[in-house]
């Protein structure tokens, strides 16, 4: 799962949820649109402003982040 975490706010996407909702993902982290480019080959994703500016996310197991972060937000794909 790729996560974030700022201001008290915390949001992880689940890659089984990104996969299922496609390459590009548009969503909200702290109140800003965002955009998820995920990357099935690899297993890796990452998070863009407005401006296309990467932000700064981990890489993690869910069971680790959620250790920390309980209060978590979970993206889910819309089925």
């Amino acid at each position: 799962m790729l996560g974030l975490y700022a201001n008290g706010h915390a949001r992880a996407w689940p890659f089984p949820e990104l996969k299922k909702a496609g390459r590009v993902i548009r969503d909200q982290f702290n109140g800003q649109p965002v955009s998820v480019r995920f990357d099935d080959a690899t297993s890796s994703a990452r998070v863009l402003d407005e401006a296309g500016m990467e932000i700064p996310g981990v890489i993690s197991y869910w069971f680790a982040w959620f250790t920390f972060y309980p209060e978590t937000e979970v993206f889910e794909a819309s089925r």
